[in-house]
C-alpha cells in the first residue's frame, strides 16, 4: 500500500477538539499513529473510548472517513483474518499501546 498523508481530528472528554498529521498505509494505521501521539500530549486530556469518533482526512485523494474509538478497538481484538492481517494488527497494537496496555 501507498503511504497517505493523513489529518486526524477528535474530540477529547472535555469537548476540545484536537488535531494531528500523521503518514499511514491504512485507515486503521493513521488512527493508530494519531492515538499514539494524542495520549503522549499533555495538552489533550482522556479521549473516549466507545462512541467518540475520530475523522480520517486523506490528502491525495482527498477523501474523509470516521471510526468510532470502540470499532477500532474491536478490530484490533480479534484475530486477523490473514497473516498479513494479523500482522498489520500486531505492529498497529504497538504504535497505540506500547507494552500491551490501553492508555
Amino acid at each position: 500500500m501507498a503511504l497517505r498523508d493523513c489529518l486526524v481530528c477528535c474530540r477529547d472528554l472535555t469537548g476540545t477538539d484536537h488535531s494531528v498529521e500523521v503518514t499511514a498505509e491504512s485507515l486503521y494505521e493513521a488512527v493508530a499513529r494519531a492515538l499514539s501521539i494524542l495520549h503522549k500530549d499533555a495538552w489533550v486530556d482522556q479521549i473516549g473510548d466507545g462512541l467518540t469518533e475520530l475523522k480520517v482526512r486523506v490528502r491525495q485523494p482527498a477523501v474523509e472517513h470516521r471510526v468510532r474509538m470502540k470499532d477500532f478497538w474491536r478490530w484490533l481484538d480479534t484475530h486477523g483474518k490473514t497473516p498479513a492481517e494479523t500482522a498489520l494488527k500486531r505492529r498497529l497494537s504497538e504504535i497505540v499501546r506500547p507494552g500491551g496496555s490501553r492508555e
